[in-house]
């Protein structure tokens, strides 16, 4: 099972996040959308999570 998570966070990183950190030359805006689902079926999504995978996504890439 680790190793399937840690596959899926390489293929998420390359895909999505890789590219947030080359250096830019011009800007552009851009919308980021994450979906959010609950990977305990029959439990309520743990919004506070949410919250702080958010403050954590912008602490790594503040957007100015």
């Amino acid at each position: 099972m680790q190793n399937q998570t840690t596959t899926l966070q390489d293929a998420l990183d390359t895909r999505f996040f890789a590219p947030l950190r080359r250096p830019r030359t011009r800007r552009v805006g851009v919308e980021l959308e994450f979906p959010i689902w609950n990977r305990t079926p029959g439990t309520a999504t743990d919004f506070a999570a949410v919250h702080a995978a958010t403050d954590d996504f912008l602490s790594r890439f503040p957007f100015s």
